[in-house]
């Protein structure tokens, strides 16, 4: 199989200019399904679907390179696209004590439907167990509102 933009077509096409859309292009253009797609970059479904929503819109660097070589591209075809999320976005009302509260809310019940501090929208809540080099477990949690640019990352140790 030739890459998506080695096709005589392809010239003729600009890239999509996000990095869902170009994703989902590049993949469609190969016939592969977003399954497939996952388990051939080692990813969950998931992922793969948040990528192409628009959800994410930066990737790790390992993940762009596993990603770009079953897209037959190189990364910089996807990294020339990718935006990365402001590290904070502060808000009126989201203080330490909140977001202590929210953690504890979220890790005793991941999956009620939580609301945004600043819209009412609702936020999409993701929660990763992972551990330190020193073997110490992490609880993380990445929050996006699903109607506005709020975000937050927290940890617990």
């Amino acid at each position: 199989m030739t890459s998506p933009l080695e096709s005589p077509d392809a010239q003729k096409r600009p890239l999509p200019t996000t990095l869902a859309r170009r994703v989902r292009f590049l993949r469609e253009e190969l016939g592969i399904t977003p399954r497939k797609f996952g388990e051939l970059c080692i990813l969950p479904e998931k992922a793969i679907e948040d990528i192409e929503a628009g959800i994410e819109t930066f990737l790790a660097p390992s993940i762009r390179v596993r990603m770009a070589r079953i897209l037959r591209v190189k990364p910089e075809v996807l990294k020339e696209v990718e935006r990365r999320p402001p590290l904070y976005q502060p808000v009126a009302g989201v203080t330490a004590d909140w977001e202590a509260s929210f953690q504890k809310a979220v890790l005793e019940n991941p999956d009620r439907a939580y609301y945004c501090p600043n819209c009412g929208e609702k936020l999409n809540v993701r929660v990763f167990d992972r551990w330190t080099l020193e073997g110490v477990p992490v609880v993380s949690l990445k929050v996006r509102c699903s109607g506005c640019l709020f975000r937050s990352n927290l940890e617990k140790m």
